[in-house]
């Protein structure tokens, strides 16, 4: 092998590793804007997930006002006043207890972890390693 060719091919390397180098920047700029479109997705979500619950509560504080005096009122024929309002009120605060769980539960859907933006990541890096390692054989 003449001096030439180890000069040839120490050029062919640069230019492959020149090569792959900008396709990684080009790469990790995508996944810059998946990380941010994935990010936006969520926040979308939590805000419909929010003003949904919102709407609903506002919704459910309304009948359960209506709810509860006519369920008093129902008691009161055959029970005292007090023990009516008592039984109404531990009722809903059951019913509280069990929206609360699952609003609690539902939550738990939404992340602020672009997961799938590092996962694509670090597919390109396995890839980019693929492409040095063949490189260098």
């Amino acid at each position: 092998m003449t001096l030439n060719d180890v000069r040839d091919e120490i050029d062919g390397l640069t230019a492959e590793v020149s090569s792959v180098a900008a396709d990684l920047v080009s790469l990790l700029r995508l996944e810059r804007e998946l990380a941010m479109a994935e990010i936006q997705e969520q926040k979308r979500l939590a805000v419909r997930a929010a003003g949904l619950g919102v709407a609903g509560l506002e919704l459910s504080v309304l009948t359960s006002v209506f709810a509860g005096l006519t369920l008093v009122f129902a008691l009161a024929t055959f029970l005292p006043d007090w023990a009516a309002g008592l039984i109404v009120t531990l009722l809903f605060g059951g019913l509280a207890f069990t929206a609360a769980m699952a609003a609690k539960n539902s939550i738990g859907g939404v992340t602020i972890v672009p997961r799938r933006f590092f996962k694509s990541v670090g597919e390109d890096f396995r890839w980019a390693r693929g492409l040095m390692t063949s490189s260098a054989k």
